[in-house]
């Protein structure tokens, strides 16, 4: 993910960085499509694993989950 992003934001670079008048057509296009792919790799590899962490943790009825585990185990004919 974080090789498939980068390799299209430093291939702008040059164009981002191109003050020449032929570049001026490009250049909003460069600069809205590199940070819109910045800001998206980061909501991936960041935000959502740390948001789902804390929803994972803050769980107040995990212990609920642990008494439904047993559901699925065939029952012990004694």
């Amino acid at each position: 993910m974080l090789l498939t992003s980068l390799t299209p934001i430093v291939g702008m670079r040059p164009t981002l960085l191109e003050r020449s008048k032929e570049a001026q057509v490009v250049s909003p296009m460069a600069t809205s499509s590199t940070f819109r792919l910045a800001l998206c790799t980061l909501v991936v590899l960041v935000l959502i694993p740390v948001t789902a962490g804390f929803a994972i943790t803050n769980d107040e009825d995990h212990d609920d989950l642990a008494d439904r585990s047993n559901v699925f185990q065939d029952p012990v004919v004694g």
